[in-house]
C-alpha cells in the first residue's frame, strides 16, 4: 500500500510524469521500429542515431535553461555556423588546434552574451533580439566563408566527431558529461534554483533580492557554451566548417525541450526529460527515414509530435481539453433544461431559489468539498465565510460552471441543473465577480459591457455601436453610476472597474451575483459606492453571495452567513443573532483574541531614518524613523504613498530628493539583495505578483533567501534545507503538510505564511510588511499578528501598512499618517481611527468624520 502511495505521489508531479511517459515512448518506439525494420537496431544505426542526436541534445540543454528563465534563443543554429566558420578561418591562418577551440567557444559565447545583454539589461524582447541575431550571425558566416565550406583536417578536431572511447562515440560522451553538468546546475546549486525563480515570477524574484539580470545573462552564456561544443562536434563529424550548418537546429532544440516538459511560460523544465525528448525525436526521424518517408514529411511529423507533446506532457493543457470535453458532454445532457429556461430575448424570470445539495468535489484523491448543502433566495445578501482552504473557492467554481461536482447537484426551483461551463451558468443567471477583473482596459465601458455578446445588424453585419452605448448609458443612469458608457476603462479607478463588472452582470439579467473579496483593493470612498450599488441590486430582487474576510462588511451588508470549515458547511446563522466572536469561532474551530493595541517595551536604536524624501511620483515630503523593538504603522488613503515609502526603505524606489538610511548607511547605492544580507525583510503587497513562485514547491519558496547565506560555494545543503523548511512550516502552521506541493495549490493564507517564512528564515532585524493580511482569513490573520508581536519581542523593528486602518492601529506603537506623499502627522499607539482619518483626509477630514459619527449615532438610535 505504501509503495503504491509513493508511486502515486511521484506521478502526481508533472515533470516526473513526463519523464515516465518519454521513457515508455522510447521503449515502445524502439521495439516497434526494431520489429518493422530488422536493420534498425544494428550497432551501426544506433551509433548513427546517437551521433546525430548529440548536437541536438547539447543545444537543447542550453535552450531548456533559457526557456526556464522565460526566454528563447532562435539564433543557436546561426551562431553555431558563425563559430564554426570563424574557428576554421583561425585554423587555416595559424594551424593551432587549441587556439581554434578557444576561438569557436569564445565566438559562440560572445554571440549568446550579446543576446543576453539585449534581453536582460536593455529589456529587448527575447524573440525579437534572437531573431535579429539569427539573420545577423548567418549573414556573417556566409560573408566570412564566401558561402563555401572551409575544410578542416586537424586530427584533434576530427577526433571529437569521429572517434570512440570504449566503443562509445566521443560526441555521445561529451553530451552525457554536459547533461550531468546541467542537471547538477539546475538541481543542486543556488544558481539553478534562481533560474526557476526568475522564470516562474520575475517580479517576485526582484522582490526577493535575486539578481535577475545576472541570472538571465548567465542562462544565455550557457547557451553559448553548448553552441560552441556543438560547433566542435559538427566540424569533427563533417570535416569542414559550413556556413549553412545548424539550419533548423533551433527548431529541433525547442522541440526536444518542449517534449521534455519545459514550459514556454517559464519556470519549468528538466534536463533529463529534454535529453529523453532528443532521443525520441532522433528515433522518430531515423524510423521514418528507414520507412522511406520524404524529408518534408519528417518535418511535418516532428511538428505534429511537438503539438502532441504539449497536449500530453503539459498538464494544464490536457486538463483544459479534458474539462472542455466534459463540458460538451454535460451540455448535451442539460440542453433540455436550457430550452425550458430560454426566454427568447425577453427578461429572464427570476427563480424562486437555488439549492446546493450535498455537493462533493474530489481532486486527485483530495476531497475539497465534503457534502456541501445550503440555499439562496432572491433579494438576500448571504456571506460565504471560512478560513483560506475551507473550500470557498472550489464551491464558487462549481456554482460558476468551472468545475462539476463529483457527487451531489445544484437545483434551481427544485429542478437539478448541470452547469457544463461558465456559459451555462451565465444563461441561467449566475454571475461571478472575481478579484481579478475580466475587463479590457483599452476598450470603453460600453464595449466591455457587451464583450462577446455584441449587438449586430443581422448575424454577420456591422456592430450596432450606438445601440450598445445607449443601452449601457441607460443602465448606468438607472444604477446611478459615476461614469459614462464612453469612458475608457483604463482611465477609471479600481473601484469603478469593480462596478463595471457588477453592472455587466445586471445587463446579463443575472439574478445571482457572487462577489469574491470585492473591496480588497478599494479606497474607503469606493467601498461606500460599492455598498450603495449592492443595496440597489438587492432592491432589484438580486441574490448576492458575498465572500469577504472583513467582519464590518459582513455585518453591514449581509443578513445571514454560510460558514465553511474543512470542506463542510458548519453553520448558516442569522447575523442578527450571532456576534463576530461566535462567527469566528465557527470558522476556525477555536476562539481568537480580539484585536486591540497592547503597549510594548521601550524601543531601541534607530534602524531607519528617512528625511524629507520625494520620488517624482507619489512621494513629495515623507519622513520616518523606525527603531528596534517597535511597530510603526503607515496610514493613508489609497495613493497616499504608503507602498512607495516602504519600497524606498527596501531600495526598490530610489528617491530623487532627501535621504534614506537603513542600519546607519545610505540606501542610495544598495540593492534589496544587499539590504537583506544586512537583516532587512520585505513582504510585498501583492503576493501573487511579487511574493510567490507558483511553479516551485512550498519548500523551494520558503528556503530561497536562506540558501543565499547557507549554500557553500553555491551548492544546496539538502539536509539542512529540509530541516529549515520543517521548522518554518511547523512554526507558521502551513497547511497542507507536504513541502513538495506546488505553492500555487495552497490557499491564500498559507501562501502568505510561506512568503513570511521565506524572510523569517533570515532572522531579520527590520521587517517591512505591506498589507500582509490582504485576502487572508481571520485565523491566518491572528497568526500573522502573533508573529509580528514575536518579532518586536526579539528586538526587530517592523513597518506595517494595511488596507484596514483598525488593524494598523491595533498593531502599531507609533502611527505615521501620509497624505499625497507627505508625512502629515505622527501619533502614539492607541490613537483613535477618527483622529487618524481626520489627518488622512486633510481639511475636509473633521467635517467628514463628524458626519460619519453623526450617521452612526442616528442609526444606533
Amino acid at each position: 500500500m505504501s509503495t503504491r502511495s509513493g508511486v502515486s505521489r511521484i506521478l502526481r508531479d508533472d515533470q516526473n510524469r513526463t519523464t515516465v511517459i518519454l521513457i515508455t515512448a522510447i521503449v515502445v518506439a524502439t521495439v516497434v521500429l526494431g520489429v518493422l525494420f530488422p536493420g534498425f537496431l544494428s550497432p551501426f544505426n544506433l551509433s548513427s542515431i546517437a551521433v546525430q542526436t548529440a548536437v541536438i541534445s547539447l543545444i537543447a540543454f542550453g535552450m531548456t535553461g533559457v526557456i526556464i528563465v522565460r526566454g528563447i534563443d532562435l539564433s543557436v543554429g546561426s551562431s553555431l555556423a558563425l563559430a564554426s566558420v570563424v574557428g576554421a578561418s583561425v585554423l587555416t591562418a595559424t594551424s593551432s588546434a587549441p587556439l581554434t577551440v578557444l576561438t569557436i567557444l569564445a565566438t559562440a559565447i560572445a554571440v549568446a552574451a550579446f543576446n543576453g545583454f539585449l534581453i536582460s539589461v536593455l529589456r529587448v524582447n527575447a524573440f525579437m533580439a534572437t531573431l535579429g541575431m539569427f539573420a545577423l550571425a548567418r549573414g556573417a558566416a556566409i560573408s566570412i566563408s564566401g558561402g563555401n565550406a572551409v575544410p578542416v583536417t586537424d586530427p584533434a578536431l576530427l577526433f571529437l566527431g569521429r572517434e570512440s572511447i570504449l566503443g562509445i562515440p566521443v560526441s555521445v560522451l561529451v553530451t552525457l558529461l554536459v547533461l550531468v553538468a546541467f542537471w547538477f546546475l539546475l538541481r543542486r546549486t543556488l544558481l539553478g534554483r534562481w533560474f526557476f525563480a526568475v522564470g516562474g515570477n520575475e517580479n517576485a524574484a526582484v522582490a526577493s533580492g535575486v539578481p535577475t539580470k545576472t541570472v538571465t545573462l548567465l542562462a544565455f552564456v550557457l547557451v553559448g557554451v553548448v553552441v560552441g561544443l556543438g560547433a566542435l562536434l559538427t566540424i569533427g563529424r563533417t570535416g569542414s566548417a559550413q556556413p549553412m550548418a545548424g539550419l533548423g537546429l533551433e527548431f529541433s532544440a525547442i522541440t526536444a525541450a518542449v517534449i521534455g516538459g519545459a514550459s514556454l511560460a517559464g519556470g519549468r523544465g528538466s534536463m533529463v526529460s529534454t535529453f529523453l525528448g532528443s532521443i525520441f525525436v532522433g528515433l522518430l526521424s531515423s524510423g521514418l527515414s528507414f520507412a522511406g518517408v520524404d524529408q518534408s514529411m519528417i518535418y511535418v511529423s516532428t511538428g505534429l509530435l511537438t503539438v502532441l507533446a504539449v497536449i500530453v506532457s503539459q498538464r494544464e493543457v490536457l486538463r483544459e481539453i479534458r474539462e472542455n470535453g466534459r463540458f460538451m458532454a454535460n451540455s448535451l445532457r442539460s440542453r433540455s433544461f436550457r430550452k425550458q429556461h430560454a426566454t427568447g430575448g425577453a427578461a429572464r424570470p427570476v427563480p424562486g431559489r437555488l439549492d446546493v445539495v450535498n455537493v462533493r468535489k474530489v481532486f486527485s484523491g483530495v476531497e475539497a468539498l465534503k457534502g456541501v448543502s445550503f440555499d439562496l433566495v432572491p433579494g438576500e445578501i448571504v456571506a460565504l465565510m471560512g478560513e483560506n482552504g475551507a473550500g470557498k473557492s472550489t464551491l464558487v467554481k462549481v456554482l460558476a460552471g468551472n468545475h462539476q461536482p463529483t457527487t451531489g447537484h445544484i437545483a434551481i426551483d427544485g429542478s437539478p441543473v448541470t452547469l457544463a461551463g461558465p456559459e451555462d451558468a451565465r444563461k441561467l443567471g449566475i454571475a461571478v465577480i472575481h478579484q481579478h477583473f475580466s475587463l479590457v482596459p483599452e476598450l470603453d465601458v460600453a464595449q466591455n459591457m457587451f464583450l462577446g455578446q455584441e449587438l449586430r445588424l443581422g448575424r454577420f453585419g456591422p456592430l450596432r455601436r450606438r445601440a450598445m452605448r445607449k443601452a449601457t448609458q441607460e443602465l448606468l443612469v438607472e444604477l446611478e453610476m459615476p461614469f459614462n458608457a464612453g469612458d475608457t476603462v483604463s482611465s477609471l479607478s479600481v473601484g469603478h472597474r469593480q462596478m463595471i463588472e457588477i453592472v455587466r452582470a445586471v445587463r446579463e439579467d443575472a439574478w445571482l451575483v457572487i462577489m469574491d473579496e470585492p473591496t480588497s483593493a478599494l479606497s474607503s470612498r469606493e467601498r461606500d459606492h460599492l455598498y450603495e450599488l449592492i443595496e440597489r441590486l438587492k432592491a432589484r430582487n438580486t441574490a448576492i453571495l458575498y465572500i469577504s474576510h472583513k467582519m464590518d462588511e459582513i455585518y453591514h451588508l449581509c443578513s445571514r452567513a454560510v460558514v465553511m470549515r474543512d470542506g463542510l458547511v458548519v453553520g448558516a446563522p442569522s447575523l442578527a443573532d450571532t456576534d463576530s466572536a461566535a462567527l469566528v469561532s465557527m470558522m476556525v474551530g477555536r476562539e481568537l483574541a480580539e484585536m486591540s493595541y497592547s503597549p510594548t517595551g521601550e524601543p531601541g536604536a534607530p534602524l531607519v531614518v528617512i528625511d524629507s524624501i520625494a520620488d517624482g511620483r507619489r512621494l513629495n515630503d515623507a519622513s520616518l524613523v523606525v527603531r528596534s523593538g517597535e511597530v510603526v504603522g503607515l496610514v493613508g488613503l489609497m495613493g497616499s504613498g504608503r507602498t512607495e515609502l516602504i519600497q524606498a526603505i527596501a531600495g526598490l524606489n530610489k528617491p530623487t530628493e532627501g535621504t534614506v538610511e537603513v542600519f546607519d548607511r545610505p540606501v542610495e547605492r544598495r540593492s534589496l539583495n544587499e539590504l537583506s544580507i544586512d537583516g532587512l525583510a520585505y513582504v510585498p503587497e501583492d503576493r501573487h505578483h511579487d511574493g510567490i513562485f507558483p511553479e516551485m514547491s512550498v519548500a523551494e519558496n520558503m528556503s530561497l533567501l536562506w540558501l543565499r547565506r547557507n549554500a557553500p560555494m553555491g551548492l544546496l545543503p539538502q539536509r539542512a534545507e529540509r530541516d529549515l523548511v520543517a521548522e518554518m512550516k511547523s512554526r507558521l502552521s502551513v497547511r497542507p503538510d507536504d513541502p513538495a506541493i506546488r505553492i500555487k495549490n495552497l490557499s491564500g493564507g498559507n501562501q502568505q505564511k510561506v512568503v513570511l517564512g521565506k524572510w523569517l528564515a533570515l532572522d531579520p532585524r527590520l521587517i517591512l510588511l505591506d498589507d500582509p493580511t490582504r485576502g487572508v482569513d481571520v485565523g491566518a490573520k491572528a497568526e500573522i499578528h502573533a508573529l509580528i508581536a514575536d518579532f518586536t519581542a526579539k528586538g526587530a523593528g517592523v513597518v506595517v501598512t494595511s488596507s484596514e486602518i483598525p488593524e494598523v492601529l491595533a498593531l502599531a506603537d507609533r502611527v505615521i499618517v501620509l497624505r499625497d506623499g507627505v508625512t502629515v502627522a505622527e501619533h502614539p499607539g492607541g490613537v483613535t481611527e477618527e483622529r487618524v482619518m481626520q489627518d488622512a483626509f486633510g481639511e475636509e477630514g473633521e467635517r467628514l468624520v463628524a458626519e460619519v459619527i453623526q450617521a452612526d449615532e442616528k442609526e444606533s438610535k
